[in-house]
């Protein structure tokens, strides 16, 4: 399970620096505050999660990971049915 959200971090971190890369060689500027205040939510988020699947069982990250996944795949399912 932890390989599997290591992985998926992985992927959306890859694809997320691709993506900025781009824009930024493409000759977007993103503001600096917007910027920096996400990385650091990243960077806390990443600690606190880091803490915490050493404190919550194996089979409970894996639901709550599976729960969110669910729940993002309904999200997008809505938004692209609605808008």
């Amino acid at each position: 399970m932890r390989s599997i959200v290591a992985t998926s971090l992985m992927v959306i971190f890859l694809i997320g620096g691709v993506s900025i890369s781009a824009h930024v060689l493409d000759g977007f500027q993103y503001p600096v505050s917007v910027t920096l205040t996400f990385v650091l939510a990243c960077i806390v988020g990443m600690l606190i999660g880091r803490s915490l699947m050493q404190r919550i069982d194996s089979n409970k990250v894996q639901k709550i990971f599976a729960t969110t996944v669910v729940g993002v795949a309904m999200y997008l399912i809505y938004s692209a049915l609605m808008g």
